[in-house]
């Protein structure tokens, strides 16, 4: 097996963030790797319950689930869930 040495590395509120993912265009036979720019407005609910919840200004839609959100340097700070 191999392990990755990934950053634990944490959103910070009005930090700069990025989505990425296919989310569904009506009228396209495909869906295109969409990118959306945004920033960290607040949190809820608590890591330790695995509630915590990052609330963003991104836009996020079906296609987009399970994702990453990332901020300016390519940490991953999230994942796109609703």
């Amino acid at each position: 097996s191999v392990g990755l040495d990934l950053p634990n590395v944490e959103a910070k509120i009005l930090e700069t963030v990025y989505s990425a993912g296919y989310p569904r265009i009506y009228l396209t036979r495909t869906s295109p790797l969409l990118f959306h720019r945004g920033e960290v407005n607040g949190f809820s609910g608590k890591i330790e319950d695995a509630t915590k919840e990052i609330i963003l200004s991104v836009d996020i839609a079906p296609g987009n689930s399970g994702g990453p959100i990332f901020n300016e340097i390519g940490h991953v700070v999230g994942v796109a869930a609703r």
